[in-house]
């Protein structure tokens, strides 16, 4: 528990705070949706 609290805690609680939901929009806009783009993963 202790790592948790002092190491995993405060990151998620930084990245919460750094979160721009408008910015991740456009980050989504500007790639590719992988679920209509053949990535051709069969082996």
């Amino acid at each position: 528990m202790k790592l948790f609290s002092e190491e995993v805690h405060p990151r998620l609680k930084d990245l919460r705070e750094s979160y721009d939901p408008d910015a991740m929009q456009e980050l989504r806009a500007s790639r590719p949706d992988v679920e209509n783009v053949d990535v051709n993963l069969s082996l």
